[in-house]
């Protein structure tokens, strides 16, 4: 069936109580009263006088008038998430107050562009497939956004001119100096950033920008760390923002999605019931985005009934010696059924050879960046089974496919970067949502100024626009976490109405009721990506055999539907699956006791 992802979701007019009263008491409202400032300048939402709880968050908007431009909020007591930005929240104080929109005449922004020029930096080892495909996806979309008539302020029209910045991350200077130093030389001639892939290095270099306050947009670096950030210190990283990929604890638990799934199927073809376990192992990078997904696979794998049989075994990212012979021969020892890959470089590409030669009886399931393109596997891809390319039937996590359409963006965007590019898009190429995200940011909240001819844009204006905002992009519908709400066992959290207004069937039937203690941060971490069905999910893909053009290609097999089952969780219902979807192959011989 296909999965509709367009939800319509009100970031503006929500009021969330973030305390419990005691005994069950209700909880003591007060008078929240809404201002503008010069009168007639602008308008507010809500608007008026309204009841509010008294330390509940309230989002607000101020939408300026013609000729006028939003500065601040201001408000005797109470606290503002973002106090510059025009879409933001407040805590509601234990007394009555008057919130003031304040707006100025004219058009003003610490961000002035000039020429109808907007400079948008690509940030990455641009030598490397993950910088390659960075500033490929940026290119796409910034010729697809000129032929549509460029980025248009008040009827100006403005174009995106991209800057490279070789950072050399993933394979030269993963330390980030060497970044460091390339976005501090770059800095001053951009207005934006888009890209990072090595969290290591990203560390280092993002500082830069955090330091000049120039928004970065995060278009390949999992670590849920990054964003943690943004929790701890919000004023001095409310720049660093997210287009993809998910951070490692949703990415461990799609991964076990993808392995049940797997499971289910062997277990149906040697005929044991569903708590019948399972052998697996685990390989991955040597490198930071790993350490905590690694462990959150490891401590899933027991709730679906599959048992790791050996360590997880750590390997240089860029590992592609004859070493691999003495891993995987230790590994082979046990008869796996899944071996589990957790890959980003070129040692995906190795692993996957040595693997059909060492482990050949096994299904390898997980995630192997270089699997997700067709450059390293071109030599092969016309050769027939049982021959074929050395990823042809492992099942790994990405975030376009052959015909499968996650939204109606998927597929336009798919062909057309084929074509533009003449490979797939590898999951970095998201930077051309993030310049169509960041497009819709500055239209929705700059102005042009006749006077200096040139607009203006407010840094914390597009910042207030991505946290508010849920768009349909190519590979799902992306919103961000909010700042916590509460606290749960000294972990920052989502309040319930946070939760309830992202996953509005928490508390329904089949669902779990809401509680502090499975929404804190991490995971669901202050502009980290919202996953699930209705959001965010990845594609489980699997290269399989096209008969009719002779050739293996890239299908997605996952999510799929699975008759009977409860796949229910706290994030929806994973038991369905998107239009284009394939049959999920399992390699015979992984199908054994």
């Amino acid at each position: 069936m296909k999965r509709v992802l367009m939800v319509a979701i009100s970031f503006l007019v929500l009021i969330a109580l973030l305390v419990v009263p005691a005994c069950g008491e209700p909880a003591v409202e007060y008078d929240l009263t809404m201002a503008v400032d010069p009168a007639a300048s602008g308008t507010t939402t809500p608007t008026g006088t309204t009841s509010v709880a008294g330390g509940a968050l309230v989002d607000i908007t101020a939408s300026a008038a013609t000729g006028w431009t939003f500065v601040n909020w201001t408000a005797p007591a109470g606290t503002f998430v973002n106090a510059n930005a025009p879409s933001t929240k407040f805590t509601m104080p234990a007394e009555a107050v008057t919130v003031t929109a304040n707006f100025v005449e004219g058009c003003e922004g610490d961000l002035a562009f000039s020429d109808g020029i907007i400079r948008v930096g690509i940030a990455g080892e641009l030598a490397h497939m993950t910088g390659q495909f960075q500033m490929l996806g940026a290119t796409m979309a910034k010729g697809a956004i000129d032929t549509a008539g460029g980025v248009v302020i008040d009827g100006e029209v403005h174009e995106f001119v991209l800057v490279p910045i070789e950072t050399g991350e993933a394979t030269v200077d993963p330390t980030g100096a060497a970044g460091y130093s390339a976005l501090l030389a770059a800095i001053d001639d951009v207005d934006f950033v888009l890209g990072g892939f090595r969290t290591e290095a990203v560390l280092v270099y993002r500082e830069v920008a955090m330091d000049e306050g120039v928004i970065f947009i995060n278009c390949g670096a999992a670590t849920e760390e990054l964003q943690h950030s943004v929790v701890d210190d919000y004023a001095s990283y409310k720049y660093w923002l997210k287009s993809m990929p998910p951070n490692e604890y949703f990415l461990a638990g799609t991964v076990v999605r993808m392995v049940d799934a797997v499971g289910r199927q062997i277990r149906d073809g040697i005929a044991e019931p569903p708590d019948y376990t399972l052998r697996a192992a685990i390989i991955h990078d040597d490198a930071a985005w790993c350490e905590e997904l690694v462990v959150t696979i490891e401590d899933l794998l027991p709730g679906i009934n599959v048992d790791l049989v050996t360590p997880s075994v750590p390997v240089d990212p860029l590992l592609v010696s004859t070493d691999w012979i003495t891993i995987l021969g230790s590994i082979a020892a046990f008869d796996p059924h899944f071996v589990i890959p957790i890959l980003s470089a070129d040692a995906g590409v190795a692993f996957a050879g040595y693997r059909k030669a060492v482990i050949l009886n096994s299904m390898a399931v997980g995630i192997n960046v270089p699997g997700q393109f067709k450059f390293p596997w071109a030599a092969d891809l016309g050769t027939a089974p049982p021959g074929g390319p050395n990823i042809r039937w492992d099942i790994l996590l990405d975030t376009t496919a052959e015909e499968v359409e996650i939204t109606a963006l998927t597929q336009p965007f798919f062909t057309t970067f084929v074509g533009f590019a003449g490979d797939y898009p590898l999951y970095t190429a998201t930077t051309y949502d993030a310049l169509f995200g960041l497009k819709a940011a500055i239209e929705g909240t700059a102005c042009y100024s006749e006077d200096d001819e040139k607009a203006y844009a407010s840094t914390d204006a597009i910042i207030g626009y991505f946290e508010s905002d849920a768009r349909v992009t190519t590979t799902g519908t992306s919103a961000l976490y909010p700042t916590p709400g509460t606290t749960s066992e000294g972990k920052p959290a989502l309040a319930e109405a946070q939760v309830t207004t992202l996953y509005p069937h928490i508390g329904t039937a089949g669902y779990p009721s809401y509680a502090a203690g499975n929404w804190t941060m991490p995971a669901h971490t202050t502009h980290d990506l919202v996953i699930g069905p209705d959001y965010i999910t990845g594609i489980g893909a699997q290269w399989q055999w096209d008969e009719v053009a002779e050739v293996w290609k890239k299908y997605a097999v996952w999510p799929m539907e699975i008759g009977g089952a409860d796949l229910k969780d706290q994030y929806g219902d994973w038991n369905y699956q998107y239009t284009g979807t394939k049959p999920m192959y399992v390699f015979p011989g992984a199908i054994k006791p």
